[in-house]
């Protein structure tokens, strides 16, 4: 090649390599100085966070940073940081994404990249967490209509009755030496039963008692009175409940108690209850029984 001619095409080369990198120099995205000083301000308010308020706060530096200048990756990631550390997952989901948009060749992009798949699983755990406290609100409140209305319907099944008199089994032993009143399954078949009336006729009253999930049915006339898990009551369906607390109080034994709130005492309206301390139901053979008698 002519000596001239080397030169020239030298010179034409050279000129045309610093044309493209000036272009590349060029094309390089410029960052605002305000976006820049937001993104400084919103690193200082992220180092000295000591609450979520401070959080909120580099937050709210950052987005700043970014909404003026949408492209700039630093800031993107650093405000995904701060949606991390606040429990905002789809947001710092979002903003890691942009980070990888606009800084492909970020020396970091293999960490970030991992990272993502870890604030992917944050949020799906966090979402399952909600929704397993909503269904146990849901749970809660159900239980408590459940109950609700069973109260209601065993106010409305004794509405206006009062005890007039009790109706207790006795064996002689009993009847003889006095106390708990106690009879065989054969006395209770037979004349052991004897009229214990009272002064006045004691109103029923049934009130909603404990807290959830043990809600209880007291009903109760005078001191006296029963429970009734409200688990083990079926209104509308039957009558009778079998329960194992001898009281709507925790027992120091156990009572084994049966009733049947739809009984009837020569042709009155009655409580039948029955009622013994043993290890199983089974085990008693003496047991307390007493009908009480209603009258409107």
């Amino acid at each position: 090649m002519n000596p001239r001619r080397r030169s020239t095409f030298l010179i034409l080369l050279l000129l045309g390599v610093l044309n493209m990198a000036g272009m590349a120099v060029s094309q390089q995205p410029t960052i605002p100085e305000d976006a820049r000083r937001y993104w400084i301000q919103g690193n200082a308010a992220f180092k000295e966070a000591q609450s979520s308020d401070g959080y909120v706060e580099a937050e709210s530096l950052y987005l700043k940073a970014v909404q003026i200048a949408p492209t700039y990756g630093d800031a993107w990631y650093n405000l995904s940081k701060t949606q991390e550390k606040l429990g905002k997952f789809d947001e710092a989901i979002q903003s890691l994404n942009n980070f990888l948009q606009y800084s492909p060749n970020d020396p970091g992009i293999r960490a970030a990249k991992d990272h993502l798949y870890e604030l992917q699983f944050s949020r799906d755990e966090k979402a399952k967490a909600a929704a397993s406290a909503q269904q146990a609100e849901t749970d809660k409140a159900a239980r408590l209509r459940d109950a609700q209305q069973k109260a209601d319907y065993l106010k409305g099944m004794f509405a206006g009755y009062r005890i007039q008199t009790q109706q207790v089994c006795m064996n002689s032993y009993v009847r003889k030496y006095g106390g708990p009143a106690t009879c065989t399954d054969q006395e209770a078949g037979s004349t052991n039963w004897y009229d214990m009336p009272l002064e006045a006729g004691e109103p029923l009253v049934v009130t909603l008692t404990g807290e959830d999930p043990d809600f209880s049915l007291q009903i109760g006339f005078g001191n006296n009175g029963f429970c009734i898990k409200t688990s083990d009551y079926v209104p509308y369906m039957t009558d009778y409940a079998n329960s194992q607390w001898n009281s709507c109080s925790a027992s120091s034994h156990r009572t084994w108690l049966r009733l049947n709130l739809n009984s009837v005492w020569n042709g009155n309206k009655a409580i039948y209850q029955e009622g013994c301390s043993g290890d199983t139901n089974q085990d008693c053979v003496n047991k307390s029984r007493v009908y009480y008698v209603l009258k409107q």
